[in-house]
C-alpha cells in the first residue's frame, strides 16, 4: 500500500483533542526550559552586562564601598563580532547551492535566495544578531517560514472553448457563449499581496523545545511564544489565517510558577528589578483613562510537533497555533522540517545549548572585579585617610568632623603638629596584585583568542618583534576562524538548506525579481532539481588590503597568461574582476564593469556564434550544390572580413 502524502493527510481528532496533545508538551518543554536552561541563560546576560544586583550578592563586602565591575564578557564579545560578520557578510561567498546532477542549474535559486535575504528581510541585520545570541546565550535561533496574503478580484477575458473546458466551473461567476468557439467567463481570480520567505530572530526564551527526537534528529515538539494584542488576532482573524479568536480565554499565569519569557526579557535588557510592568502586564495601567479589549495581550504558541491526527500509528508533522487555551490555527506542514534554525560558535559535545563567551570568562571577570574593587577602595582609603588626633584637642575634633579647611591645635613647650594631630599609616597593596591581573587577562586572551594586540590596545608591542607579532595575530586569528566556520555549518548552511526546500515547495507561479538593480523572471521548473547547500570558500580572516593585493596580482600575472593558452576565458576575467571591485568595498561591481554576467554570457555564444560561422555557411553551400571553388571563395572573404584590420594601422604608423 503506497504511503499517504502530506496533502492526503487529515485530521481526524477535535480541536479540543489536538489541544490537549500541545498544551501537554507545551507544559513539559516550559518546564525544562525553566529548570535546565533559564538559569545559566539570566547568569550569562548578567555577566554580560556586569549587573550591579549580580555582584552585590556575589561580593557583599565589597559592593559596601564599591560597585565598580569589569566588563571583559561584553569587551570579547564586541571585539570577535566585526570579525565573524566581516566573514559570514564580507564580499566573498562563503556559502552557495550547488546542483547534484549536471542537469541541476543552482543559479535561478540562488538569485531568488539572496533577493529574499537582502530585499525582503533585513539580511544584515537578522544575521548579525543570530551571531550575537551564539555569542552571548551560547545559542541563536531564527525562523525562517513562508508567508502568503491574497485577495480575490473580478476578472472578465474572452478564451476558446478548448481552454473554457479546462477552467473550474466553481471559481466561475458569469459564462457567456459567444456561439463563436469562445466564451467570455467572469471570475475571481486570486492576486496574491504577499508571497515570500519571512526570517526573524527568536529572543532567547521565546524558543523552547524538548529533548526528544526521532531517528532522523529531529526534536518531536519546538515551539516560539510571544505576547500579542488582543486587536492583532482579531486582525488575522478577519483576514481569514485564524479562527475562534473571540472564544479565547487567556489563562491566568499561576503564580507558583515564574514567567520565564518575562524574566529573560529582564535579563537582557538588565532591568535589575526596575521595571514598571512586565510584558504580560498593561503599560502604565494607572495612566490608562480606558481600558479596552483590544489592548490586552494575549499569550500565544506558535507549535511544530509529531502527532497522530489519523489513528494510523504514524506520527505527522504538524504545526498549531495555540492563543489563550484554544487553537486558533492547525496545518501539516508542508516541508519535512520545521521551521526553527539554531546555530553556535563555541563547542560543548552533545548539547543543543552550548557554551557562550559567559561561561568562558565568568571566573576571569568576578576575579578582576573583586581585584579591581580593592584597589579602588585601597587608593580611596589612601586619598582620604584617617587622622588620630589627641583627644585633649577639642578644636582640632571639632574642625576636622566640620570639614574646615583649617584645623586648630594647641601646642605646649617642645610639642609639635605631629604631637597631637598625624594620618594613619598608608594602606598597601599586595605586590602581587597587579601581576596577578595581568595573569588573569592572560588567561583571557587564551580562552576566547582575542588578544591585546588585534585589540590595538598594547603599546608595548612596538618593542616587540615583527615576528612575534605575527604569531600572536595568527594564533588569533585561529580561534575566530574556528568560530566563523562553525557559525557557517551550524547556522548559515541549515538556513539556505531550509530557503531552498520551502522555495521548491511554496512557489508555485512566475515572479519577477529586482537584483543589483536588474529585474529577474523565475519560474517554479527554475526552481527543480536536487540541490545541495555547502561551504564554497575557505572561511578566513585575512585583510581586505591583503585581498585586492592577491586579487590583482590575479588580474595582471595570473589569467593574462591562462587567456593566451586559452584555458581561461572571458567570464572568468568578468568574475576575477568583478571579486576586486566588492573586495574594495563597492556593492555595484557591474556599473563600474559596464556589463552584468548575462551580457558577458551572451557576448560570449554570439563570439562563439562567428567563430562557426564559416563552417556553417561551406557546409551550407555544400548542401546546396555550390562549386567547391566558389564555396572556398565565399568562406575566405567572410574570414577576412572578420579579421581585424591589422595591415591599415601598421601603415599609417610606419608613415
Amino acid at each position: 500500500m503506497a504511503t499517504k502524502s502530506k496533502k492526503e493527510k487529515k485530521f481526524k481528532i477535535s480541536d479540543d483533542e489536538l489541544y490537549e496533545l500541545v498544551k501537554g508538551d507545551i507544559d513539559a518543554a516550559e518546564q525544562y526550559f525553566d529548570d535546565n536552561i533559564k538559569p545559566e541563560l539570566i547568569l550569562r546576560y548578567q555577566l554580560i552586562n556586569s549587573n550591579k544586583d549580580y555582584y552585590a550578592e556575589k561580593f557583599p563586602t565589597l559592593s559596601l564601598s564599591s560597585d565598580y565591575s569589569t566588563t571583559d564578557v561584553k569587551d570579547a564579545i564586541e571585539w570577535i563580532m566585526p570579525s565573524i560578520i566581516e566573514v559570514i557578510l564580507g564580499s566573498e561567498k562563503i556559502v552557495g547551492v550547488l546542483g547534484r546532477t549536471p542537469d541541476d542549474n543552482p543559479k535561478a535559486m540562488e538569485k531568488l535566495m539572496a533577493y529574499q535575504t537582502k530585499s525582503q528581510n533585513k539580511g544584515y541585520v537578522i544575521i548579525e544578531q543570530f551571531a550575537r545570541d551564539c555569542l552571548e546565550a551560547a545559542l541563536g535561533v531564527v525562523k525562517c517560514d513562508w508567508e502568503r496574503d491574497s485577495h480575490m478580484e473580478e476578472e472578465k477575458a474572452v478564451i476558446p472553448e478548448e481552454q473554457f473546458l479546462q477552467l473550474d466551473a466553481s471559481k466561475m461567476k458569469k459564462v457567456t457563449d459567444n456561439n463563436d468557439g469562445t466564451y467570455t467567463v467572469i471570475a475571481d481570480r486570486e492576486v496574491r499581496d504577499k508571497d515570500q520567505a519571512v526570517i526573524e530572530n527568536m529572543m532567547p526564551g521565546r524558543f523552547i523545545y524538548l529533548p526528544y527526537t526521532d531517528n532522523s534528529g529531529v526534536s518531536v515538539f519546538e515551539a516560539d511564544r510571544e505576547y500579542m494584542l488582543y486587536s492583532d488576532l482579531l486582525k488575522m482573524e478577519q483576514a481569514k489565517k485564524i479562527k475562534g479568536v473571540k472564544d479565547i480565554i487567556d489563562p491566568k499565569m499561576d503564580s507558583s510558577r515564574n514567567n520565564s519569557l518575562d524574566e529573560i526579557a529582564d535579563a537582557i535588557m538588565n532591568y535589575s528589578g526596575q521595571r514598571v510592568a512586565k510584558q504580560s502586564e498593561e503599560v502604565n495601567q494607572t495612566r490608562l483613562a480606558v481600558s479596552q479589549p483590544g489592548r490586552e495581550k494575549i499569550l500565544v504558541y506558535r507549535c511544530n510537533g509529531k502527532y497522530d491526527i489519523d489513528g494510523d500509528g504514524i506520527l505527522e508533522d504538524v504545526k498549531v497555533m495555540v492563543a489563550g487555551t484554544s487553537v486558533v490555527k492547525k496545518e501539516i506542514n508542508p516541508i519535512s522540517r520545521t521551521p526553527y534554525v539554531d546555530a553556535h560558535m563555541l563547542k560543548k559535545s552533545y548539547a543543543r545549548w552550548k557554551e557562550g563567551i559567559a561561561d568562558v570568562m565568568q571566573d576571569i571577570q568576578d576575579i578582576k572585579t573583586a581585584l579591581v574593587r580593592q584597589v579602588i577602595i585601597n587608593t580611596a582609603l589612601n586619598n582620604d585617610r584617617k587622622t588620630a588626633v589627641d583627644e585633649r584637642q577639642e578644636t582640632a575634633l571639632s574642625d576636622l568632623a566640620a570639614g574646615s579647611k583649617c584645623v586648630r591645635v594647641k601646642i605646649t613647650g617642645q610639642q609639635s603638629v605631629r604631637d597631637v594631630l598625624e594620618h594613619f599609616p598608608a594602606h598597601q597593596l599586595s605586590p602581587e596584585t597587579f601581576p596577578l591581573i595581568e595573569m588573569i587577562q592572560g588567561w583571557s586572551e587564551q580562552k576566547t583568542g582575542v588578544t591585546r594586540y588585534n585589540q590595538g590596545l598594547d603599546a608595548d608591542s612596538l618593542n616587540k618583534t615583527a615576528r612575534g607579532i605575527s604569531q600572536i595575530m595568527a594564533a588569533s586569528q585561529q580561534r575566530l576562524k574556528d568560530m566563523a566556520r562553525t557559525f557557517a555549518e551550524t547556522g548559515i548552511v541549515p538556513l539556505y538548506k531550509l530557503l531552498v526546500e520551502l522555495n521548491q515547495t511554496m512557489v508555485d507561479q512566475e515572479m519577477v525579481v529586482r537584483l543589483t538593480g536588474e529585474y529577474l523572471t523565475i519560474a517554479p521548473d527554475d526552481l527543480k532539481g536536487t540541490l545541495d547547500v555547502e561551504i564554497t570558500n575557505n572561511i578566513g580572516l585575512q585583510d581586505s588590503q591583503l585581498t585586492v593585493q592577491n586579487l590583482m596580482i590575479m588580474l595582471k600575472e595570473v589569467v593574462p597568461g591562462l587567456m593566451n593558452s586559452g584555458i581561461a576565458s572571458e567570464m572568468g576575467v568578468y568574475k576575477t574582476a568583478k571579486q576586486l571591485i566588492e573586495a574594495m568595498g563597492f556593492n555595484n561591481p557591474d556599473e563600474f564593469i559596464g556589463r552584468t554576467e548575462q551580457e558577458v554570457e551572451a557576448a560570449m555564444q554570439q563570439k562563439d556564434i562567428m567563430n562557426q560561422l564559416p563552417q556553417m555557411l561551406a557546409a551550407l553551400m555544400q548542401q546546396a550544390g555550390v562549386q567547391p571553388e566558389q564555396a572556398a571563395m565565399v568562406v575566405q572573404g567572410l574570414m577576412a572580413a572578420m579579421q581585424p584590420q591589422q595591415q591599415p594601422q601598421q601603415g599609417a604608423k610606419a608613415a
